[in-house]
């Protein structure tokens, strides 16, 4: 079961101030509402491995911190928005609808998986003017992240070809 966080966002597509409930697995999952300012229990390593991909840098980053990536539908428009929800040392921190860019993915510790790797593509796109369509078939949702907030594809990563 999902718990909510109450939230207002605004649709990046059509614009319109929704008032919604973000869903999430983070908490207990006795289906409660919980606000910004609200204490929570989240055990880091016993999140649902078939609800969030952690991700491969989340250990490096503040300990107690979990920045999750989220999926939100606007009422209106239906499109598939992404928040990010941050919880520090046990009480939730922020809520809100993001962007993806270097910046608002830099904190992210785990992404839900209903998020597709397509809504990457713009933003790696715009980064990486060479990256063609077999260099994203190729690419992990953890490699697209780690490309955009770093600035560098991987290492390892060979031409397409």
């Amino acid at each position: 079961m999902h718990d909510f966080i109450p939230a207002v966002f605004t649709c990046p597509s059509c614009k319109l101030e929704d008032d919604c409930s973000l869903q999430t697995h983070l908490f207990d999952g006795e289906g409660r509402a919980y606000r910004v300012g609200d204490a929570v229990e989240v055990q880091a390593h016993s999140l649902p491995d078939d609800v969030y991909l952690s991700l491969e840098r989340g250990d490096d980053l503040e300990p107690g911190h979990i920045s999750a990536l989220e999926i939100w539908y606007c009422r209106e428009c239906g499109a598939c928005n992404i928040a990010r929800l941050d919880v520090d040392e046990g009480k939730i921190t922020g809520v809100q609808s993001i962007e993806l860019s270097p910046e608002t993915l830099a904190p992210v510790t785990r992404v839900q998986h209903h998020i597709s790797r397509a809504q990457f593509v713009p933003v790696l796109r715009s980064m990486f003017a060479a990256l063609t369509d077999e260099h994203l078939m190729f690419m992990s949702l953890n490699d697209r992240i780690e490309a955009i907030v770093s600035g560098r594809l991987p290492a390892d990563f060979d031409e397409p070809g």
